[in-house]
């Protein structure tokens, strides 16, 4: 299998709809930094994304200022044009059209892809596990895992070097993970390709880097019959097996449609936003 992905997806779904559908909402009113800017086709809204850092600091012009450059390089991507991207004190306010919401909201999506070694998976519901016991699980793992409520988690960034629990997409599963072993950076390329011969649906092809290759190659090897986790933004997207050792491109595979597929891959290419922006409204303009 040298040169192709040996994995078997287990669990996987991503549609940008559902991850844009994880930001807050809240109907509101805010200033206005387009006033004279023209009118996209179809009518105009104003989409604000309020920043934040992971250890809760006020974000800094300068990654506030490479937000605002990933997601208009996002948004050409993914064929929206809005009239206008620009940071307002600690948030992104983006003019667009009013077809093109959900683009903007995808476009907003922190992006951190990071690879973790399967810990342990628990299905829920959680009251499965009496008293915040899971077994096999320590005393901290047990923590992390009764504090996560897979029915409210909202998606985060967390720190590199942390293990993590999280949910699967459709909120049935928590799962421990071990500190990752790769993350977005080491992706060199990727694309979203259709399985034509084995009629799998749409999948993600990656390709990493030399150094995140080798890093992936050695690690696949020593892990046959091991869960390896995909995961965007502390969310789970796919946990394949490892079949053999990984020395080409890596696919992730999973109930992706054309269009979600092609939106993950937009959102993978041009690399992780340095801060995390939730929804805090979207206003029309008359």
């Amino acid at each position: 299998m040298e040169g192709t992905a040996a994995l078997v997806a287990l669990t996987a779904l991503v549609a940008l709809a559902g991850l844009a559908g994880c930001t807050r909402e809240v109907a509101g009113q805010g200033a206005n930094p387009n006033a004279g800017t023209a009118t996209p086709p179809g009518g105009r809204v104003l989409v604000t994304l309020t920043a934040h850092t992971v250890d809760g600091r006020p974000p800094s012009q300068q990654s506030l200022d490479q937000a605002r450059d990933i997601v208009r390089r996002r948004l050409a991507g993914l064929g929206a044009q809005p009239a206008q991207v620009v940071v307002a004190g600690t948030s992104i306010v983006i003019t667009a059209s009013t077809g093109q919401v959900d683009a903007v909201k995808a476009a907003g999506t922190t992006g951190q892809l990071r690879l973790h070694p399967v810990v342990q998976a628990y299905p829920l519901p959680a009251g499965t596990y009496p008293a915040g016991t899971y077994l096999g699980a320590t005393p901290e793992q047990s923590r992390l895992l009764t504090a996560l409520d897979c029915a409210k988690a909202q998606p985060t960034a967390s720190a590199a070097g942390e293990m993590i629990a999280t949910c699967d997409p459709g909120r049935t599963v928590k799962y421990l993970l071990d500190p990752s072993i790769l993350d977005g950076t080491s992706i060199r390329d990727d694309e979203p390709t259709s399985d034509q011969q084995y009629a799998s649906g749409w999948q993600i092809l990656l390709s990493f880097t030399g150094q995140g290759q080798a890093v992936w190659a050695q690690y696949t090897a020593a892990h046959i019959g091991k869960q390896v986790a995909f995961v965007l933004d502390d969310r789970v997207i796919s946990v394949p097996l490892i079949q053999a050792a990984i020395t080409g491109s890596t696919q992730i595979s999973g109930t992706f449609t054309e269009q979600s597929a092609r939106d993950l891959a937009n959102i993978l290419k041009y690399g992780a936003l340095p801060l995390l922006l939730v929804a805090a409204s979207v206003v029309t303009v008359n």
